[in-house]
């Protein structure tokens, strides 16, 4: 009777404690490292985008089907969106896992130059300092 108290009731238990043990688990740098990749891609998605320019210099035109317009629009979007923005994160989190930080620290510093560059071009259109000075107040 003793023998079937002393067995588990699943036979997979002792593999999958096995399976589980012995493992160190992510660092808070690696964690802060993927949190970071996820807001970078979408930043510079929206950034890259030109949706807005496009809406406003589309004129209205009745003749043509609004339908097939529109379709050919959000499944172009929804493309551009898959393969800007859905599949790096899916391959930063998968495949180029151990490239985790590189990928992170490059998107960082891709946002930087262009928020630098920016800055540049608003600050170089201003003639005097005090225009340079307001500007540079001013949060964009």
């Amino acid at each position: 009777m003793e023998g079937l108290l002393d067995k588990p009731l699943n036979p997979n238990k002792l593999l999958k404690e096995q399976f589980v043990s012995n493992l160190t688990g992510s660092s808070l740098l690696e964690i802060a490292a993927l949190s970071t990749i996820v807001p970078a891609v979408v930043v510079l998605r929206k950034w890259s985008s030109r949706d807005n320019i496009r809406r406003d210099s589309v004129k209205k035109n009745d003749d043509a089907l609004a339908g097939h317009k529109d379709g050919v629009y959000y499944f172009s979007a929804l493309v551009i969106d898959f393969l800007t923005v859905v599949l790096p994160i899916l391959l930063i989190f998968t495949i180029l896992a151990e490239w985790a930080y590189i990928c992170a620290i490059s998107l960082v510093a891709v946002i930087s130059i262009y928020i630098l560059f920016k800055r540049y071009l608003v600050f170089s259109s201003y003639s005097n300092f005090c225009d340079l000075v307001f500007a540079a107040l001013i949060p964009f």
